[in-house]
């Protein structure tokens, strides 16, 4: 997508805007209005009318639904992953629109004479010339990773969720609409409910898929085998391929070992090709992946080099109009992710999962009552995490807002996903600056929820946020810039809608229900018995879930990836990067010396971001 808007031009507004034509793009026009359309499209409600598919060309389909509803009702009710632009002669307006959680990157920028919008960050910053870093979104880059809306250059955006841009008589403005509020609510579910999300689960599977091949990123666990089932059963076996990588470490071993056993035995129960891409640290290289100018997208992470050799053997061996299935982001909805967030590992695999519910139940309207009246600290269930972390600072909030506040980033952005953890620059930001930080994220991200936040909204508001980061992850970004047909089936519309209402008794508390409690209903229904005894056991992926191992060592320090790093890391230009008053200068600087001179005996994540960005700088 790529729309250009002179907004000092004169003439009439087709004179003024500029938009490149695309493959999949729908244009209808009207004497009083023109609606582009681009992008895939999924499904769309209409009605009492769930998930109703659209067709290999949705023209028609889409030219009913505009004459239907609003931007916003559009929006609300059309899945896909696409964006739109809305010309209206009569009132001389300009709307410009993405999908609701805004998977399509929307990058902008505009200034007294341009607006100018694209899908390509380097084609906005070709027309910004000279640009100054954002100091708070670097320090997001490394420390996390880029929340919506923001990117690393001032003056460059993202479209973030439920928004829409409007230039009106030539002025642009960015509204940020409300969800209706009886859509933020914790409902009371049921039988129904509980049918109505497996049916979600199982569209939004078959919405996304192909008619002629799918392939799917298979890591033997509960999210990919069900996708790789779900589709098995519909499309056939012909039509579906399980794909997993074996990631070899420096002392010849596969560091997951039990994903790819499990992918294995998996595909072979379901009848179909399983293909396993070897990614040996000791020989692949990340040269290939640095020409993908990771820098300007703020993709500092190992996901590119561990998935851009599984991607280019997919493209070489299927072609690049495959579709690529992912069950990326099924934990982020379901469960907060909290059976793969610092998870305690156990041998006993019901303990290891209660454990996992035990944390989620702080993370819900039970606990979040106690954070109100602030008696939290006699929770057992806290005394509990508190004493498995020992030694671990904590926020001591001094009033009721900041209270919410620190919980709610202590769900987003700590390491550990206790309430209160204390969240820090890791000695690489600046005390003062962090407090600059902190402030930053608070009034741009998190104040919505501080102020309206109760026991009542509270899953809505989680939902908000992990639309804000954690769905903006580099892992789900990484696949679809290389794959124009990914799919990610659990990052849906309406799983969605239903995860933000769902109630704490729906396998977030401490009932006995499991974690992904609406899935594992689903699955009961689509795997059998033998291949549900194939994904159980523990260690479910990587040998350190057996032995204490740091994977940023393996990745970074011990294989090829250190001599590619090496050969681009420039540590003269760190203070040109870097601002002092913000940065710890002395520190970056000395990481990067020591790494390269190969002095560095192990490497924390943080530290790996941090030589990340110097080397694709």
């Amino acid at each position: 997508m790529y729309l250009k808007y002179y907004l000092k031009k004169a003439g009439d507004l087709d004179n003024k805007i500029d938009i490149r034509e695309e493959e999949k793009m729908y244009t209808f026009s009207s004497k009083f209005q023109k609606i582009i359309l681009g992008g895939d499209f999924y499904y769309f409600n209409l009605g009492s009318r769930d998930n109703i598919f659209f067709r290999e060309n949705p023209k028609d389909q889409l030219k009913t639904l505009i004459k239907k509803y609003g931007t916003k009702d559009f929006i609300e009710n059309v899945e896909g992953y696409y964006w739109g632009v809305k010309i209206d002669y009569k009132s001389k307006s300009l709307e410009i629109f993405g999908d609701k959680l805004k998977r399509v990157n929307l990058n902008y920028f505009y200034n007294e004479d341009i607006f100018v919008i694209s899908d390509n960050l380097k084609e906005v910053r070709q027309e910004m010339g000279a640009v100054e870093y954002d100091e708070n979104a670097l320090a997001s880059a490394f420390l996390f990773y880029l929340p919506a809306g923001s990117s690393l250059f001032k003056g460059l955006y993202r479209l973030r969720y439920n928004e829409i841009i409007k230039i009106t008589r030539d002025k642009v403005q960015i509204e940020r609409y409300k969800d209706k509020k009886e859509d933020t609510k914790i409902a009371e579910y049921s039988k129904k409910d509980l049918d109505r999300c497996k049916d979600f689960f199982k569209k939004a599977i078959l919405s996304r898929a192909s008619k002629k091949l799918n392939v799917v990123f298979a890591s033997g666990g509960w999210d990919s085998s069900t996708v790789l089932a779900i589709l098995t059963k519909h499309l056939g076996p012909e039509k579906v391929i399980s794909v997993t990588e074996s990631m070899i470490l420096s002392d010849g071993r596969c560091l997951n070992i039990y994903e790819v056993d499990k992918a294995r035995r998996i595909a072979k129960t379901l009848g179909i090709k399983c293909e396993v891409v070897p990614i040996d640290y000791r020989s692949d290289k990340l040269r290939d992946v640095i020409k993908y100018d990771l820098f300007s997208s703020g993709l500092f992470t190992c996901a590119p080099f561990n998935w851009n050799k599984p991607i280019n053997f997919i493209i070489e061996k299927y072609g690049e109009d495959v579709v690529v299935f992912s069950g990326d982001g099924a934990d982020s909805l379901q469960n907060f992710g909290f059976s793969q967030y610092d998870i305690v590992l156990h041998e006993n695999y019901d303990f290891k999962a209660y454990i996992d519910k035990m944390k989620n139940y702080l993370f819900g309207p039970t606990f979040f009552k106690k954070i109100k009246n602030n008696t939290f600290l006699n929770d057992a269930v806290y005394k509990i995490f508190l004493c498995l972390n020992k030694g671990k600072e904590y926020v001591k909030p001094k009033n009721i807002e900041d209270r919410i506040y620190y919980y709610l980033v202590s769900f987003i952005l700590s390491d550990i996903r206790v309430p209160f953890r204390k969240f820090s620059g890791k000695g690489y930001i600046r005390e003062g600056a962090f407090r600059n930080y902190d402030k930053w994220l608070r009034e741009n991200y998190f104040q919505e929820a501080v102020d309206n936040i109760d026991e009542t909204n509270l899953y809505y508001y989680f939902v908000y946020l992990y639309a804000h980061f954690h769905l903006q992850s580099p892992q789900l970004r990484t696949f679809r810039e290389r794959f124009k047909n990914m799919r990610f089936p659990y990052v849906d519309l309406n799983l969605f809608k239903f995860m933000a209402k769902m109630p704490e008794n729906f396998g977030r508390g401490l009932e006995f229900l499991p974690t992904k409690y609406p899935e594992k209903e689903l699955i009961k229904n689509t795997l059998t018995k033998e291949q549900c005894n194939i994904i159980d056991p523990m260690p479910h992926s990587y040998i350190y879930e057996e032995e204490e191992m740091n994977v940023f060592d393996e990745y970074v320090l011990k294989g090829s990836v250190f001599q590619s790093l090496k050969e681009n890391i420039d540590v003269s230009k760190i203070k040109k990067l870097f601002n002092d008053k913000y940065f710890n200068v002395k520190a970056i600087e000395a990481v990067a010396k020591s790494f390269k001179q190969g002095k560095l005996k192990n490497i924390s994540e943080v530290e790996t971001k941090l030589l990340l960005i110097l080397a694709l700088a």
